[in-house]
Protein backbone atom coordinates (compact mmCIF):
# COMPACT_ATOMS: atom_id res chain seq x y z
CA UNK A 1 0.00 0.00 0.00
CA UNK A 2 1.10 3.51 -0.85
CA UNK A 3 0.43 6.90 0.42
CA UNK A 4 1.56 10.50 0.59
CA UNK A 5 0.94 12.55 3.52
CA UNK A 6 2.74 15.72 4.75
CA UNK A 7 6.11 14.99 5.97
CA UNK A 8 5.15 16.36 9.64
CA UNK A 9 1.61 13.70 9.51
CA UNK A 10 3.77 10.93 8.37
CA UNK A 11 6.21 11.21 10.86
CA UNK A 12 3.93 11.35 14.01
CA UNK A 13 1.64 8.62 12.83
CA UNK A 14 3.37 5.89 10.93
CA UNK A 15 2.80 3.25 13.25
CA UNK A 16 6.11 1.29 11.75
CA UNK A 17 5.91 1.41 8.58
CA UNK A 18 8.57 2.25 5.81
CA UNK A 19 8.32 6.19 5.34
CA UNK A 20 9.85 7.53 2.18
CA UNK A 21 10.43 10.83 0.23
CA UNK A 22 8.24 11.40 -2.64
CA UNK A 23 9.65 10.72 -5.80
CA UNK A 24 7.75 13.57 -7.57
CA UNK A 25 7.99 17.39 -6.83
CA UNK A 26 4.64 18.10 -5.18
CA UNK A 27 3.57 22.19 -4.51
CA UNK A 28 2.28 22.82 -1.16
CA UNK A 29 -1.62 22.66 -1.14
CA UNK A 30 -3.84 23.92 2.06
CA UNK A 31 -5.09 21.50 4.37
CA UNK A 32 -9.26 22.01 4.97
CA UNK A 33 -11.64 20.17 7.37
CA UNK A 34 -15.31 21.14 7.20
CA UNK A 35 -17.91 20.29 9.43
CA UNK A 36 -21.73 20.68 9.81
CA UNK A 37 -22.64 23.72 12.10
CA UNK A 38 -24.09 20.73 14.68
CA UNK A 39 -20.62 19.13 15.31
CA UNK A 40 -18.75 22.70 15.38
CA UNK A 41 -18.80 23.01 19.07
CA UNK A 42 -19.00 19.57 19.79
CA UNK A 43 -15.88 19.06 22.11
CA UNK A 44 -14.28 16.22 20.82
CA UNK A 45 -14.77 17.61 17.18
CA UNK A 46 -12.44 20.47 18.83
CA UNK A 47 -9.88 18.30 20.06
CA UNK A 48 -10.04 16.68 16.91
CA UNK A 49 -9.57 20.18 15.06
CA UNK A 50 -6.51 21.37 17.34
CA UNK A 51 -4.67 17.54 17.28
CA UNK A 52 -4.66 18.08 13.35
CA UNK A 53 -3.60 21.53 13.31
CA UNK A 54 -0.90 21.01 15.28
CA UNK A 55 -0.05 17.85 13.56
CA UNK A 56 0.42 19.94 10.30
CA UNK A 57 1.74 23.06 11.58
CA UNK A 58 5.63 22.84 10.88
CA UNK A 59 7.82 22.54 13.94
CA UNK A 60 4.50 21.21 16.21
CA UNK A 61 4.29 17.90 14.91
CA UNK A 62 4.91 16.57 18.21
CA UNK A 63 2.81 17.93 20.63
CA UNK A 64 -1.01 17.19 20.28
CA UNK A 65 -3.25 19.01 22.57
Amino acid sequence: MVTCLEKQLARHTHAGLVIKPCPLPLQPFPISLYLHDRFHRDPGNQWLRLAFAALCEPGKSSKMP
